[in-house]
């Protein structure tokens, strides 16, 4: 087996690896190569080390693919002695962070016209992607705008991204909370579903009529209603729900139908026309309401600003995760 192991490995030439790497590489060095060196080649890969014609240095990573082909990696100019090349690129992106390397790609489809460069900045990981190019007069032209930064963000961003979260969950709860406990408390009759019935209003005042019901129920379809005085039997102006406003739960849903304007406290009679038999209406029930006064609809307002904080601060998060 020890035996076999060296004939395949030799059956590779590997001696002239660093004129491949060199032929590779120097269509994309920004100069003319003076040096190459590589190590003893292995199949887990090598660095090479290259020196240009300007003083500048350059690195080479490859390897030999499983069907001996020699792969060749980036070449990566860094800071320590700097390439015209990487001078270039440093100027041309003009950060305030030290440049830390350059890396282009060698690998297809790139080409000597047009192949992509990273530039790594010491900032915390910063790294922005450019083009560059040989031009046919041997200079490297270096164009393209900015594609993406993986800076972090700094610190008081994530605080107020937090901030922002939180606030929007504490004012959309508690929103939320007073926006039903106003509507419980404004609900002064809950009745069933019959063609008529007493009520009594503790005051003059506007009055809004809801159907309660399961959800996607059709029991109140092409039912009237109409509201009179007990005693004098003076029919109650009203007008239908402008809005019709509604709310739901998991299983029964709420809809405003008609607005009473009741004139002075006392019983009143409801009667309620084009009840059906076919309907079962033992599971809905209507309900009498005060109007909402001015004040309450700033808790509708506080609700939407809550949960437009809470979904900028959701999305601000997947972002900075992201």
């Amino acid at each position: 087996m020890g035996l076999l192991a060296v004939v395949l490995t030799l059956a590779v030439d590997w001696s002239r690896a660093p004129e491949t790497i060199r032929a590779i590489a120097a269509p994309y060095a920004a100069g003319e190569i003076r040096s190459l060196t590589c190590p003893a080649v292995n199949d887990a890969g090598f660095v090479c080390d290259g020196t240009l014609a300007d003083g500048g240095t350059f690195q080479v990573w490859a390897r030999r693919a499983p069907d001996g082909v020699l792969e060749a990696g980036p070449v990566i100019y860094g800071a320590e002695h700097p390439s015209a090349f990487f001078t270039a690129v440093r100027d041309y992106v003009n950060r305030p962070s030290p440049l830390q390397s350059v890396q282009c790609h060698i690998a297809p489809p790139a080409r000597p016209e047009l192949f992509q460069c990273e530039a790594f900045f010491a900032d915390g990981g910063m790294k922005l992607a450019l083009n560059a190019g040989k031009q046919p007069d041997g200079t490297t032209r270096i164009y393209g705008m900015v594609v993406h930064s993986i800076a972090p963000a700094p610190k008081w961003i994530s605080f107020a991204i937090g901030g922002v979260f939180v606030a929007g969950a504490l004012l959309f709860t508690i929103a939320l909370i007073q926006i039903f406990r106003t509507r419980r408390r404004l609900v002064i009759a809950t009745l069933p579903v019959v063609a008529e019935q007493h009520v009594r209003f503790p005051e003059a005042g506007a009055y809004v009529l809801h159907a309660e019901a399961p959800l996607f129920s059709a029991m109140f379809l092409g039912l009237q209603y109409s509201l009179a005085d007990a005693v004098t039997g003076a029919e109650v102006r009203s007008f239908p729900a402008i809005l019709r406003a509604h709310s739901s739960g998991f299983s029964r849903g709420r809809i405003a139908l008609r607005r009473f304007f009741v004139e002075h406290e006392g019983e009143h009679v409801l009667r309620i026309s084009g009840l059906r038999a076919d309907r079962d209406a033992t599971r809905g029930a209507v309900l009498f309401s005060r109007s909402w006064p001015a004040l309450a609809y700033l808790w509708i307002v506080l609700a939407i600003g809550g949960g437009l904080c809470l979904f900028a601060g959701m999305f601000e998060t997947i972002v900075a995760l992201g």
